[in-house]
């Protein structure tokens, strides 16, 4: 099955950035806003223009690494598309429904692929990690999209370098911390997916010993 990541972060704390060593070879990266990447990229960006789309890609994308980028332009085009002003929550509705169903869809993909998906940060909650989505159906409903995965990495700036959070502290950030060893040693890693996707895979693919 394939494996869901979320990476949330304020603009401009690296989280495009953390793809900067990646191949063609090794991502298929669908991106929502259709911006150049802050590098020279090694890969070719697949423009989506909703939510459906960007479900119908992650469908068909071979790579070992998918990644869906600038997720909150999604919700900007299929608002601004779908808005009707006799039924205000009509199109709200419409996308929780269609982003469970892209989340629901990565977790039943039946390949050995990790799926990222970036968000910015929800400001108007003050300690708490949590995807800025267009609804509170969405982002505080019964089944918040941070619920659909273990693995919930944020994407900040420590004295000067772009890192990803990645310890579990109860604000919303958690990666797999029991057993014999937890996926990550420490409270940040490199702002760099090559690093983190290899770490995530060596946790649940962990190589035996030799004798």
């Amino acid at each position: 099955m394939s494996r869901l990541i979320i990476i949330l972060g304020n603009p401009g704390s690296g989280k495009t950035s953390a793809l900067r060593n990646l191949t063609k070879d090794e991502v298929s990266y669908i991106t929502a806003s259709g911006k150049e990447t802050p590098f020279i990229a090694q890969f070719t960006p697949v423009l989506v223009n909703s939510i459906k789309e960007a479900d119908a890609m992650v469908q068909k994308a071979t790579k070992p690494i998918v990644v869906v980028d600038d997720t909150n332009f999604l919700w900007a085009k299929d608002y601004k598309r779908g808005k009707d002003p006799k039924n205000g929550f009509a199109v709200f509705n419409q996308m929780k429904e269609d982003f469970f169903d892209l989340l629901e869809n990565i977790t039943k993909k039946k390949t050995d692929q990790n799926v990222y998906v970036m968000a910015h940060l929800d400001a108007d909650i003050e300690g708490v990690s949590r995807m800025k989505t267009a609804g509170k159906a969405t982002s505080e409903g019964m089944a918040p999209p941070e619920g659909f995965t273990n693995i919930v990495l944020k994407a900040n700036i420590d004295l000067g370098e772009f890192v990803f959070e990645v310890k579990t502290d109860g604000t919303g950030i958690k990666s797999p911390a029991f057993g014999e060893k937890p996926m990550f040693e420490s409270d940040t890693v490199p702002n760099d997916l090559k690093i983190v996707d290899k770490q995530i895979r060596d946790y649940f693919n962990p190589k035996k010993e030799e004798k």
